[in-house]
């Protein structure tokens, strides 16, 4: 990114607490070229995935197969298995997948998906991916994060992101955004104070996201979102970063 670096001496951010999607999978045989996989699936704390659901944007896992994993990002994987729309109350849960053919030298992607899932149309809101290497039975968990940001002056602020191997956060609608308080839901009732589409300079799976003109109060609580699409139009968060705001030393 390009930063505009501005006077410390208005307010820094300290400690922040990270809340992601995270995923675990397994593959059980039960006979020969066949088999389930079992998966577990834990949301941040205020995503509720009933309520997302009923308000027009509906979560669920996938499982792809693909000769390599950036295929999932590509639209050249093949999607094996969809849950459909979850509809537990609450963030958490687990699902086993029907009997699925697994075919030899084949890599499997299992993810946990928020909204739309659209390769015509660059759509990949991929919360968190279990992979599995050809012959695995237990996945290889990919949990996206996010650093603690960094304030500039009283109004810009920056934070260190990764995201899954494959992923373009510009041509794929990545967006960071900024709510006041702890909480971030999926409802689409949630109001952005500011919220800012990666650039082109933001073509890597991970590095650093910017916002300015954001008007922080010291000693208020934020959060600040990583969606897809747009947060006024798909509420599609599936990590963020809860700090507090302090006055700066310098």
């Amino acid at each position: 990114m390009k930063f505009h670096i501005k006077s410390l001496d208005a307010a820094i951010s300290q400690d922040s607490t990270l809340v992601t999607t995270s995923l675990n999978a397994t593959y059980q045989s039960m006979s020969s070229g066949t088999g389930v996989f079992n998966i577990s699936y834990n949301t941040p704390y205020s995503n509720n995935i009933a309520a997302a659901n009923k308000a027009g944007f509906p979560q669920s896992l996938l499982v792809w197969s693909a000769s390599n994993i950036s295929q999932v990002y590509s639209g050249a994987a093949t999607v094996v298995w969809d849950s459909k729309a979850l509809t537990v109350d609450g963030n958490t849960g687990s699902k086993t997948t029907t009997t699925l053919a697994r075919a030899p030298g084949v890599y499997y992607v299992v993810g946990y998906v928020y909204g739309e899932y659209s390769p015509k149309s660059n759509q990949y809101p991929f919360g968190a991916l279990s992979i599995f290497n050809p012959g695995d039975t237990v996945g290889t968990p990919f949990t996206p994060s996010l650093l603690t940001p960094t304030i500039i002056g009283s109004s810009s602020i920056y934070v260190g992101f990764a995201t899954p191997n494959g992923n373009n956060p510009y041509q794929n609608k990545n967006w960071v955004g900024i709510v006041t308080g702890s909480n971030v839901v999926n409802d689409g009732s949630q109001k952005y104070i500011a919220h800012q589409t990666s650039d082109s300079s933001m073509q890597s799976p991970a590095g650093t996201a910017f916002l300015d003109n954001v008007q922080f109060q010291v000693g208020a609580t934020y959060s600040l979102a990583w969606g897809w699409g747009s947060p006024d139009k798909s509420p599609t968060v599936g990590m963020f970063t809860t700090f507090q705001v302090s006055q700066s030393e310098v």
